[in-house]
């Protein structure tokens, strides 16, 4: 088996408006791995309309926790 992997937190907007995505992305993980575009689309709607927006995640493989920002419009592939 290898090794796992989870979302610890995840959150999704500006800088001054965020809206917590870390259900939405667990839910989205298949065979152990997460793949899933930046967009309103993909992540529940406009956390901050007119903004430009981020995907934070914060995870873990195995024992090591590491986190991560993404632009929007870009494709997250985890681990």
């Amino acid at each position: 088996m290898g090794t796992r992997f989870r979302i610890v937190q995840a959150s999704y907007g500006s800088v001054t408006t965020r809206k917590d995505v870390t259900t939405l992305l667990r839910r989205a993980i298949a065979n152990g791995r997460l793949i899933i575009g930046v967009g309103n689309g993909s992540l529940g709607g406009d956390a901050a309309p007119n903004e430009e927006k981020t995907l934070r995640i914060v995870f873990k493989i195995g024992r090591v926790t590491r986190e991560g920002e993404w632009a929007e419009e870009t494709l997250v592939e985890l681990p």
